[in-house]
């Protein structure tokens, strides 16, 4: 071996758990390599089991594909080959659930470098985040040994309305005011050929869902529109 040691370059004659630590420095620096099998002059020493240094490293992963990202006008997909463990479902995502990473060692030096909190909650976070900033939670999809997450830019499809559950004349208003800007209880009615009556209680449990907000108390000014717009 021609090279030499330095900060950038490491010599171990077999995999230990603890070089970890030395690929987490080269993560926070400027990178490096570390060569397993030399010793600290850079001979080899063979190892004493090529199964089990198979067995301890960091494994690749057998798919070809990379990582996609799909823009849309209405949401953002990322997709990315590969399957969730069965112990894992994806219904399970939005939930507190198992970490079970494919790869422990790499999970491990994602975790010293500091790249991640903690394990089992990297989804659970980027719904609370999502619902931080105002936008739908996003769907976690499995199919075709392809795995999705989908990040909606209008929060109230008429999806999502649903399933806050509101009714159809709600759901209509809703696009009337994403259409309009705002609505009055009088266009309520007329809208939905209801009555007053049903039309502010309409309007109230849309108030009460967050969904609309009221400007004005009472009166021919009082309208409502999409809350936080």
């Amino acid at each position: 071996m021609r090279k030499k040691e330095s900060q950038t370059i490491e010599f171990k004659p077999n995999w230990r758990d603890e070089y970890l630590k030395v690929i987490s420095a080269f993560a926070n620096v400027d990178g490096g390599i570390l060569f397993i099998g030399l010793d600290d002059k850079g001979n080899p020493v063979g190892f004493e089991s090529t199964q089990k240094l198979l067995e301890n490293i960091p494994r690749d992963y057998l798919g070809t594909s990379t990582i996609q990202i799909r823009v849309y006008e209405d949401r953002l997909v990322i997709m990315n080959e590969g399957k969730l463990p069965p112990e894992v479902p994806v219904e399970k995502l939005k939930t507190d659930h198992l970490s079970i990473p494919r790869n422990a060692l790499l999970a491990k030096i994602f975790y010293f470098a500091g790249f991640i909190e903690s394990w089992g909650r990297g989804t659970i976070k980027i719904v609370e985040d999502c619902l931080k900033q105002g936008i739908p939670e996003p769907d976690f999809i499995e199919e075709y040994g392809v795995m999705k997450v989908i990040f909606y830019k209008d929060r109230f499809t008429e999806e999502y309305l649903r399933k806050l559950g509101l009714s159809e004349r709600q759901i209509k208003a809703v696009i009337y005011v994403k259409e309009s800007g705002k609505i009055t209880n009088r266009e309520y009615q007329k809208l939905n050929i209801v009555s007053k009556p049903t039309a502010t209680r309409d309007l109230e449990d849309l108030t009460r869902k967050s969904v609309l907000e009221k400007i004005g108390v009472t009166g021919k000014g009082t309208f409502y529109k999409i809350k936080g717009s």
